[in-house]
């Protein structure tokens, strides 16, 4: 068992509002069983000022049906970060990337794939359909793995040796 290195207390509005999570069926499972980890491991001083013995992380485990890793990182979340990034998920920095293979650049590949190649090629090579793709400004970038994959999609054979 790991040794107990960061201590939980509650106030009343949080105990209210995780005893809330814990309650509600739309809370996403991750939020409820954070909820009933930090409720478990309150340390709430009994009438005389002492703290009130916490369960062991073994046992608050198996009544959260999680692993003790959580347990152990839940309350150092809760000590360095606070309740709110122990409920919720962290926002990204970075916004994700625009996707490439849209509709409209697999149709325009498809397309080049079925004309003639340029001058000094018999034939197109997914490298050279990337390339020209982006000369053409089709696509800011592609990679030749992607070219494969739409072509595939599209039920063409670039590795036959008649395209057009």
């Amino acid at each position: 068992m790991r040794p107990k290195k960061y201590t939980v207390r509650l106030t009343e509005l949080e105990k209210k509002r995780l005893a809330a999570i814990t309650k509600k069926r739309d809370s996403p499972d991750r939020q409820i069983v954070r909820a009933k980890i930090l409720l478990l491991l309150n340390e709430e001083p009994d009438r005389k000022g002492k703290p009130k013995p916490v369960l062991e992380q073994r046992k608050i485990a198996d009544r959260c049906h999680c692993e003790i890793a959580l347990i152990y990182r839940v309350s150092k979340q809760y000590a360095e970060e606070g309740i709110e990034r122990v409920l919720n998920r962290k926002k990204r920095k970075v916004p994700p990337s625009m996707r490439v293979r849209t509709g409209k650049v697999e149709a325009r590949i498809c397309e080049l794939y079925q004309t003639k190649p340029p001058p000094g090629y018999d034939r197109w090579s997914l490298r050279l359909l990337a390339d020209v793709a982006q000369e053409k400004k089709i696509v800011h970038y592609i990679s030749a793995p992607t070219v494969a994959a739409i072509l595939k999609k599209w039920g063409y054979k670039p590795n036959r040796k008649k395209t057009v």
